[in-house]
């Protein structure tokens, strides 16, 4: 069926969910530096982040640092909705790790938050 604006090309379902150059397979699973971006960017909470593929082991992990906000109530209250959240929209669940205000380095133009260690 075309599209509605009259286009003849089949829609993708689901949408574009990021470059295939910036995917990385963490145990069986296709992970997206963007999805879990968009996940983290619905926490209000979070000042900052940023994300790290540690591949030291023999299974990758994804670890998220985040820095939560002055105002942020709990910090493990939020690290453990951040991680349910990601594991219920992406499949797996991250390490995640809380910093204080002002740790992360702040960017003016494109941000560099995705990181292999």
């Amino acid at each position: 069926e075309p599209c509605p604006c009259g286009r003849p090309f089949l829609l993708l379902k689901g949408g574009v969910l990021g470059r295939v150059d910036d995917m990385v397979i963490v145990r069986g699973v296709n992970v997206f530096p963007g999805a879990i971006e968009s996940v983290v960017r619905e926490f209000t909470e979070v000042e900052e982040f940023r994300i790290e593929i540690l591949e030291q082991s023999p299974m990758k992990e994804v670890k998220i640092v985040i820095e939560p906000a002055a105002d942020a109530v709990s910090c493990s209250d939020l690290r453990e909705r951040l991680s349910a959240r990601v594991r219920e929209r992406i499949g797996l669940r991250p390490l995640i790790e809380s910093v204080a205000p002002g740790t992360l380095p702040r960017f003016e133009l494109k941000a560099k938050r995705f990181f292999r260690i």
